[in-house]
């Protein structure tokens, strides 16, 4: 983990001195380091410079949303109503994190869950057509009554999201 800002050093250039930039971390190793007299397997506040870590084998990498200080949605587009959701799902969701799952839900008026599926998205997916998946939550078949419909999106990046709360009879 990264326990401060990076120290970034620059040449006469502009360029990147890797060999006197570093970054601070904390870690646990493998192997036990005695550290103040006392043998533990963490390290803290362990510099690495940007040459050591290179040389290791670590890359650099920079999601491009966050490149340019961009900020992370989900957004859903023309989503279910309560007049279409009893008989086919509908929306798209884009994105520019990862979803790594989108749960949909029906409970019934009593909060019973009576519908549930789970789509495992595959990584590097920014964009997901719900109409595609209304056989496999089938609200079609739900018999007479009140319902609620639940869309959530699991990312790595924002916790889970709620992107649409329905009620809705059939």
């Amino acid at each position: 983990m990264i326990a401060a800002e990076p120290t970034v050093v620059r040449n006469a250039q502009g360029k990147i001195n890797a060999g006197r930039s570093y970054l601070t971390v904390i870690e646990q190793t493998n192997m036990l380091t005695e550290t103040d007299g006392k043998q533990s397997t963490w390290l803290v506040d362990k510099i690495y410079t940007f040459s050591e870590l290179l040389n290791d084998g670590y890359i650099p990498v920079t999601p491009t949303v966050l490149a340019g200080g961009g900020e992370l949605k989900i957004t859903l587009t023309d989503g279910n109503t309560a007049e279409d959701i009893g008989k086919m799902l509908s929306g798209t969701i884009e994105t520019n994190c990862s979803i790594s799952s989108l749960e949909m839900v029906v409970t019934d008026e009593w909060g019973n869950k009576v519908k549930e599926y789970v789509l495992n998205v595959e990584n590097g997916t920014d964009k997901i057509n719900l109409r595609k998946y209304s056989f496999n939550l089938d609200t079609a078949s739900l018999p007479t009554g009140e319902y609620t419909y639940i869309l959530t999106a699991h990312t790595v990046s924002l916790g889970s999201v709620k992107l649409q709360t329905i009620e809705f009879e059939k």
